[in-house]
């Protein structure tokens, strides 16, 4: 949406959701499993500053401790968003 010249609050729930998966998925093929998703972390942050996100649920997203529990718990967060 950066290149596309699309403000973030009209990227579809979907498009950014499909972006970290593919971000995370990138991070820990370079980096591996552990350091990849830690330093995908720091990204995850400003991916979720969503308005109708609540800190409860963006925390119980960042605290998984693989990418895999991390992704599990986006989805099922954005599942209840939609």
């Amino acid at each position: 949406w950066i290149f596309a010249r699309i403000d973030r609050e009209d990227v579809p729930l979907e498009t950014l959701r499909r972006m970290i998966h593919h971000h995370l998925a990138l991070n820990m093929a370079f980096y591996g499993p552990g350091k990849g998703f830690g330093l995908f972390r720091k990204h995850a942050h400003q991916y979720l500053a969503l308005p109708n996100l609540t800190r409860t649920k963006r925390v119980r997203i960042i605290i998984q401790e693989s990418g895999q529990a991390f992704l599990s718990a986006l989805d099922e967060t954005f599942a209840g968003l939609a």
